[in-house]
């Protein structure tokens, strides 16, 4: 196949043109248009005659153009830059040329400065917990919250997760970034613990990118030990998808984590693949369901069942569930009425600083958690 492709591409090449495979499954050409509309086409037709050659698959390809205005410029400069615009449409069935351009050109220096700033920004603590509270569906009392966080850069702009997280995943800085957020949410509870200030227990997402071995499981215990926190205070969080890259090795420490008594929700569930198969796999205590479910808040008959059975089944098996997402009035009655436990969105709060959830706590009444059916094992460490 790869014979084949080079040799579509060097018949397309005219005489002061050239091409080369440069490695795996990356070629590269230097091609001469009048102008961009005329360089599209041509990638075009050349995907067609590419596409052609595998009958039994789909042969899916994606190309970085970069226009050279300097000649004297960098050959490897050059490709550098086709790449990147590549790589932002690499794995896109609807689109499958991008061309470089001063956004893209924009977005990768952010992401080189980003990447190079986030050891000193770890250090100078300008990472921050907001938190958004969750509500019982049924008393509108505060149950929870969840820890989200927030980059406050030195010239005081601050970033979403958006901006830098799938970034971090990319070179495995979230880990550290991780951490650092428990850390910072056990700090929390136990300067309130101290105050004698209402507690909740708060979540903690960890990215699919960490390691989910024993160690893990130690690392959250001997954290929570160092603050002295009760663990039914922390939430273990993981996105449905992190147990589709390691199923067994994930599920064996998610199920380690609620051994030693964490409380242990999934994430976005219904959003991923291994949705059914998960359920008979995973001790959990607590199902998120995707917001992608409320994007339509009008009740339909296939939706109101989808929920129905995924509330039944919950409710059967003892699990909570929070709807995420929700930020109209007539998506709280759709998964009040289709059972939900809990919910959490902008129709209640939008995540607040540390301060303002302070004063929420203080002004809205609390309820607990029902007790779950999980004992905690103690794994060699003391702690509550």
């Amino acid at each position: 196949m790869l014979r084949k492709i080079a040799n579509i591409l060097s018949e397309s090449c005219d005489e002061n043109e050239i091409c080369a495979h440069t490695e795996a499954d990356h070629f590269v050409a230097l091609l001469s248009f009048k102008n961009q509309s005329e360089a599209i086409r041509a990638v075009e037709l050349l995907d067609n005659q590419f596409r052609s050659l595998i009958q039994d698959f789909k042969l899916l390809l994606s190309y970085g153009l970069y226009e050279i205005k300097d000649t004297t410029e960098d050959m490897n400069a050059m490709l550098d830059k086709a790449r990147t615009a590549k790589r932002t449409i690499k794995g896109n069935y609807e689109n499958n040329i991008a061309l470089y351009s001063d956004e893209i050109h924009q977005r990768m220096t952010e992401e080189i400065e980003l990447s190079s700033s986030m050891e000193f920004a770890l250090q100078n603590k300008e990472f921050l917990a907001y938190y958004q509270p969750k509500y019982d569906c049924k008393t509108e009392k505060i149950v929870g919250a969840e820890a989200l966080v927030r980059w406050k850069r030195p010239n005081g702009e601050i970033l979403l997760p958006e901006r830098f997280i799938s970034l971090f995943e990319k070179n495995k800085l979230v880990i550290k970034l991780d951490w650092y957020m428990f850390e910072t949410v056990c700090e929390f509870l136990r300067k309130q613990i101290d105050l004698g200030n209402p507690c909740v227990p708060i979540s903690i997402n960890f990215s699919r990118v960490n390691n989910f071995g024993q160690e893990f499981v130690y690392r959250l215990i001997s954290t929570a030990a160092k603050y002295d926190i009760p663990r039914r205070l922390l939430e273990i969080e993981l996105t449905e998808s992190a147990f589709v890259f390691n199923h067994d090795k994930i599920v064996s420490c998610m199920n380690s984590i609620r051994e030693a008594g964490f409380l242990v929700s999934i994430d976005d569930f219904g959003a991923g693949l291994s949705t059914l198969s998960l359920l008979k796999d995973v001790h959990c205590d607590i199902l998120k369901i995707d917001k992608s479910f409320l994007k339509n808040s009008k009740s339909s008959l296939v939706l109101d069942t989808i929920l129905e059975c995924i509330f039944y089944y919950s409710k059967k098996h003892k699990l909570l569930t929070i709807a995420e997402g929700v930020e109209t009035k007539e998506q709280l009655e759709l998964v009040r009425n289709a059972g939900c436990d809990i919910v959490q969105g902008y129709y209640f709060d939008r995540p607040m600083c540390e301060e303002d959830f302070l004063q929420k706590l203080k002004k809205r009444n609390i309820q607990k958690l029902p007790a779950f059916k999980s004992t905690a094992v103690e794994l060699g460490i003391s702690n509550n």
